[in-house]
């Protein structure tokens, strides 16, 4: 029986390809280039998490990671694709999981000791103001065919 769903499996993947193509990409018209650099207290930050917001809530949101440099490029759809150019507010931040991580049998036992999954605690890495757009008082313009690289010194 089980080999009768793997077969299924393999057929319905199959089906998936054949219609949508192995090589074929999502992809908007428009998008620019945006990249950028993102400090703490003079140091480049790494792994925190950049998203631009259409300032008016029309659009689509873009965001980028940071590497060990503190640079980012942002994303829409496809790996640094970019964002269309408007106006945007901007939200940094970077969050650490708790180091006290459960095995999954240990989240079970945990779960039918208490009656509920585990909590797993967060710690905000960078002041919470630039965790939303709306507090964090960045906002950048996004123009079309011109370089947008912006820094961000958080203080």
């Amino acid at each position: 029986m089980p080999n009768h769903y793997f077969q299924s499996f393999i057929l319905i993947l199959a089906g998936v390809v054949t219609l949508f193509g192995c090589d074929r990409t999502l992809q908007i018209e428009g998008l620019t280039k945006v990249s950028g650099t993102v400090t703490y207290q003079g140091e480049p930050i790494e792994g925190a998490t950049v998203t631009f917001s259409p300032a008016d809530e029309t659009g689509r949101a873009a965001s980028g990671r940071t590497d060990s440099k503190g640079r980012f490029n942002l994303t829409t759809l496809n790996h640094s694709d970019g964002i269309m150019a408007g106006h945007y507010k901007v939200a940094i931040s970077k969050t650490e999981v708790g180091s006290e991580l459960m095995t999954s049998e240990e989240q079970a036992a945990y779960f039918n000791k208490h009656g509920r999954a585990p909590v797993i605690t967060t710690t905000d890495l960078l002041p919470e103001k630039y965790k939303k757009p709306d507090t964090s008082e960045l906002a950048r313009e996004v123009v079309a065919d011109q370089t947008n690289d912006f820094l961000f010194e958080l203080e």
